[in-house]
């Protein structure tokens, strides 16, 4: 339902950057406008959005973590540098109110720090069970981001931190 929800932002024509993860794939599944490009660095994304007609792909060449897909190292964030985007659709590992977004590594918050500051607008793609949780490396805080899609298990404490943080939020059924 999120990644259903996460496409009402996306209109033909727009440049989209989509991390990897689960929930940026369910976002993949979902494109369907047409006159789209989309920058990643998931080999899985990718690979599903090559077969859908009206989207082109670029894929962020580096090294290939096998454990989930992605790519990552100076070529990748050097290529993501190169473009601008209309919409980053980010995942992530871990939210908390003292920290912020975190995830497991460090070379994955570096790209999608790069792919953040390379998008007009940020759309954190993540359900609630990652909330109140903490990885080990930041992302950044909630300001940084313009909207979240989660799905409404979410605690009223991160409601009221988004508001404060002049974050949207739109909720799913879960």
């Amino acid at each position: 339902e999120i990644g259903k929800k996460a496409v009402d932002y996306v209109k033909s024509g727009h440049t989209i950057m989509l991390d990897s993860g689960t929930t940026t794939f369910e976002v993949s599944k979902n494109l369907n406008k047409k006159d789209l490009l989309v920058i990643s660095n998931s080999l899985e994304i990718c690979n599903n959005l090559i077969q859908t007609n009206g989207v082109n792909v670029i894929i962020a060449g580096g090294r290939i973590d096998k454990e989930n897909l992605s790519i990552h190292g100076k070529s990748a964030e050097n290529l993501i540098k190169k473009y601008n985007a209309d919409i980053f659709f980010m995942g992530l590992s871990a939210l908390s109110l003292e920290k912020g977004l975190t995830t497991s590594e460090e070379r994955t918050a570096n790209i999608k720090r790069l792919m953040m500051d390379s998008a007009k607008k940020v759309i954190l793609v993540s359900d609630s069970s990652k909330f109140g949780k903490v990885s080990f490396s930041s992302i950044c805080d909630f300001d940084a981001i313009d909207l979240i899609i989660t799905d409404n298990n979410i605690e009223t404490e991160y409601i009221e931190a988004f508001n404060k943080a002049g974050v949207d939020l739109y909720t799913v059924e879960a």
